[in-house]
């Protein structure tokens, strides 16, 4: 319970549900820019599975406070790496600005990356910028099965934004042909 300072009463305290706000804020957004007529529709998981394009009028800018960080959905979410080889996890962002992008192994909520930073003692992670195709890929050298599992690639935004990758290690399988003696 916290005093309301304004009124002289007493209000209890309601927690923050930043989630719910976030949506709430997006979706009434959302509505006034599509019953602006500006949008057309298409195919991206922008907005719920609805890509929204903003018209330009001759001499407007490109830019618009919807150009914000967004993940490139066509990168694969699953992923299989051999025992003792590397692993390559992808995850492209366009629009990323001065935001950065994280890679963490969700197995122990560990922060491996952070841009081409690496923020773990195990040295077989590393991250790697693309720029060229706005990629950044998290490398596991010599994989093992223990590495199997869910990581998250996050852009910096406000509420961060994720893009989930699952990574499953297997042996490599030998093809052994009878030998005739």
């Amino acid at each position: 319970m916290f005093k309301d300072i304004t009124s002289g009463g007493i209000q209890p305290h309601q927690p923050y549900d930043g989630y719910k706000s976030f949506l709430d804020t997006s979706t009434a957004h959302l509505r006034t820019y599509v019953a602006s007529g500006s949008v057309a529709s298409g195919s991206s998981s922008q907005f719920g599975g609805v890509h929204h394009a903003q018209q330009q009028t001759p001499g407007q800018s490109s830019q618009s406070k919807w150009d914000e960080p967004y993940f490139d959905d066509t990168t694969p979410r699953n992923v299989t790496g051999l025992v003792g080889k590397s692993a390559y996890l992808s995850c492209r962002v366009k629009n990323l600005g001065n935001k950065t992008v994280s890679w963490i192994r969700h197995r122990d909520i560990h922060i491996l990356t952070v841009g081409s930073y690496t923020y773990t003692s195990d040295q077989r992670f590393q991250a790697t910028h693309h720029k060229d195709v706005d990629d950044w890929t998290l490398q596991i050298k010599w994989a093992q099965k223990r590495d199997a599992g869910i990581y998250e690639c996050q852009i910096s935004t406000q509420p961060v934004r994720s893009y989930f990758v699952t990574l499953s290690v297997v042996e490599q399988a030998f093809d052994v042909e009878p030998r005739t003696v």
